[in-house]
């Protein structure tokens, strides 16, 4: 079942990136690729895997004005597991029973890269990299670096 959810981006500096906007996905991994799509003059140069989406306890509500969404945000301590929760993708939105006037935060990725609230191991999937390493010509390796 595919969900209507309202959410908010934001920076690193806890600043909101537009208004509240809405998207329809069944889990949040699709709630990210929609997001993707519908907000790409903010996001033009992010994938949406990058995103990392957060669950506030509080209500936020997509009834009140950006100024007070602001503060809202402002006052968040995203490492505090009492006030947040950072959503996996393969969460269900229909699971997380917000109601119709609930928000989600959802981060972008510079506040992944330079967050000074959160830090990488917090908010980034483990990566595995991948180095070109030439032999011969015209076998070529991939060999694991960490």
């Amino acid at each position: 079942m595919t969900t209507e959810i309202w959410y908010l981006l934001f920076t690193n500096e806890k600043e909101l990136l537009g208004t509240l906007f809405p998207a329809k996905a069944p889990h949040i991994g699709g709630l990210k690729v929609a997001i993707k799509e519908m907000a790409f003059s903010y996001l033009e140069d992010v994938q949406a895997f990058n995103l990392v989406v957060w669950r506030y306890k509080k209500p936020l509500l997509s009834t009140q004005d950006d100024d007070k969404l602001q503060k809202h945000v402002s006052k968040i301590d995203f490492g505090d597991r009492e006030q947040v929760i950072r959503l996996t993708n393969e969460a269900r939105i229909a699971d997380l029973e917000l109601g119709e006037d609930k928000v989600l935060l959802v981060q972008v990725p510079s506040a992944i890269s330079n967050s000074s609230f959160l830090s990488c191991s917090q908010v980034c999937p483990p990566v595995l990299c991948y180095k070109l390493e030439e032999e011969e010509m015209p076998s070529i390796k991939y060999r694991k670096t960490f």
